[in-house]
């Protein structure tokens, strides 16, 4: 339990609140679950952040293979290139569009991650 100065700790608040409606409950077990609630969004904001980046980092990585494979097909141009720059091209869209869509199609924040990942 936190010690807190002035005032009632929020728990004892929600408690009594809950008491005058004839539900009994424990203030400590209230700020327990609001502990543990709190934690778990934090993990889980994180795992999602972890995620994006590493969406982010597909992107950069599909780019440039489809650089590379565009590069190749320029100096050879030949049936095998051309098709090889074109898979590159579709693997790079659909990373982008993965991405895109975990952003909620927000363009701004597409940049800012992009831009962020090295």
């Amino acid at each position: 339990m936190v010690k807190r100065y002035g005032g009632l700790p929020p728990g004892d608040v929600v408690a009594a609140l809950l008491r005058r409606r004839g539900i009994d409950v424990d203030p400590e077990r209230l700020e327990d679950r609001v502990a543990a609630v709190r934690s778990r969004k934090e993990i889980d904001d994180a795992v999602d952040i972890e995620h994006v980046r590493s969406l982010a980092t597909a992107v950069k990585r599909a780019r440039r293979h489809c650089e590379l494979a565009e590069m190749d097909w320029r100096w050879n141009p030949c049936n095998e290139t051309l098709q090889a720059a074109r898979q590159a091209q579709q693997a790079r869209t659909a990373a982008e569009n993965e991405l895109r869509e975990q952003l909620l199609g927000d363009q701004d924040l597409f940049s800012d991650v992009m831009r962020s990942v090295r």
